[in-house]
C-alpha cells in the first residue's frame, strides 16, 4: 500500500484516486512511481490490522486507538461511562 501526498491540499478525484486533503492511498506500484516522478510524495503505508480496531460497545463505531474510543464514550455515552459500584450490598439482618 502506498500513501500519496499531492503537492497541493486538494480534495477530489485525480489519477484514478480519491484525494482527501491532498492525500490518497493505492496498491498500484506503477502509479505510485509515476506520481512520484510528477512531484507527489510517495510513502509505503503500513498495512492496517483490522484486529487492532477499538469498537464502541454501545454504538459499534470503530476507532484506531483506545484513547479515541475512551474520548468518544465520555462525550457520546456519558450515561454508560459511569463508574461501576464494586461494593457488595450489606445484610442488615
Amino acid at each position: 500500500m502506498f500513501k500519496i501526498k499531492a503537492p497541493t491540499n486538494f480534495t477530489g478525484e485525480g489519477w484514478g484516486l480519491n484525494f482527501v486533503k491532498g492525500e490518497a492511498k493505492t496498491d498500484n506500484a506503477t502509479l505510485a512511481k509515476k506520481l512520484q516522478s510528477k512531484g507527489y510524495k510517495v510513502e509505503v503505508a503500513e498495512e492496517s490490522d483490522d484486529s487492532l480496531k477499538f469498537i464502541c460497545p454501545v454504538c459499534g463505531r470503530e476507532y484506531k486507538s483506545e484513547a479515541a474510543l475512551n474520548k468518544h464514550i465520555a462525550k457520546e455515552h456519558p450515561e454508560d461511562n459511569a463508574p461501576e459500584d464494586d461494593e457488595t450490598p450489606e445484610d442488615d439482618a
